[in-house]
């Protein structure tokens, strides 16, 4: 297949790269320079420019476009709601119109920031979106677009990111753990920690599946099972890397006091990407052991 990546910078994109590319012809698209890495072409484009946009037909026909591209920073979108609804949900409209005459089917991710945190229990996917901050609002608003002018599309939902090429929690916490010996880490935030390289493979299945062909307009919550804090997620990287000369102290999210709210328990239920296409997201642990082993 012939496949677009927004965003292809991104640490998720890399990690789509790394599976896709042994398969399937890849291309990219990002405001910012960057390496074609495992693409076949790459063109720096701006996705709330209708104009730019408009060249990702020089690639040629498309058989599905993977759209990654969003601003993620929680508190600076929080501070910014004009550039996170031009970047988040204009330029996801953008894609979305330039696409949906030739029918190219679009997977686009989303968070579980578009819940509310309200509930006790996982959220699946027919539960009703609630955002509380202005990123969450935004990837929604992108997701509704997606959802009322497309016939084929996926929207996938996860959270709490770590893998290479990219800022993460993971990597955040060793550079700390380097500099300090005291942190102090929220632990009333219970998510589910989410590896790069395992929402890629579950990306990987839904395409081998034909999921998108055979069941068009779904939402999948993709991300590793089991939950914890931030609290307990710091802990265990500190343990798993062998760092035990470092206190870490919970806090509350009051005490933190950052721009924008987050949900207190946003933890996916993935119960049903495996029933669409077999594919089983293993446990958080098992996938950071994984990443910090590729990282020595």
């Amino acid at each position: 297949m012939k496949i677009l990546i927004t965003g292809s910078n991104g640490m998720l994109a890399y990690a789509l790269e790394d599976i896709l590319s042994p398969k399937h012809t890849l291309f990219g698209i990002d405001a910012l320079d960057g390496e074609k890495y495992k693409l076949e072409k790459f063109f720096k484009i701006d996705i709330t420019s209708m104009l730019q946009l408009s060249k990702i037909q020089d690639f040629g026909t498309l058989d599905l476009i993977i759209h990654t591209a969003a601003w993620t920073d929680v508190d600076a979108s929080e501070l910014d709601h004009n550039k996170t609804m031009m970047v988040n949900f204009k330029g996801t409209k953008n894609l979305v119109d330039i696409v949906r005459e030739s029918a190219v089917p679009i997977i686009f991710i989303s968070t579980d920031f578009v819940f509310d945190g309200t509930k006790k229990m996982p959220y699946i996917e027919t539960d009703t979106p609630s955002p509380i901050n202005t990123y969450g609002m935004s990837k929604y608003e992108g997701e509704k677009y997606v959802r009322s002018c497309l016939k084929k599309y996926a929207i996938i939902r996860t959270s709490w990111l770590f893998g290479k090429h990219g800022k993460n929690f993971v990597d955040t916490i060793l550079k700390k753990a380097r500099e300090e010996k005291h942190l102090k880490i929220v632990s009333d935030q219970i998510g589910s920690p989410t590896y790069t390289i395992d929402l890629a493979m579950a990306i990987l299945k839904l395409i081998e599946t034909g999921t998108i062909e055979k069941e068009p307009g779904e939402i999948f919550h993709a991300a590793n099972t089991d939950q914890c804090s931030w609290h307990e997620f710091a802990g265990y990287i500190l343990d798993t890397a062998g760092i035990t000369d470092i206190t870490v102290t919970p806090i509350t999210s009051k005490e933190l006091s950052r721009p924008a709210k987050r949900p207190l328990f946003s933890v996916l239920n993935s119960d049903k990407l495996k029933n669409f296409t077999g594919y089983h997201m293993r446990p958080w642990r098992e996938a950071l052991c994984e990443y910090l082993k590729s990282k020595k």
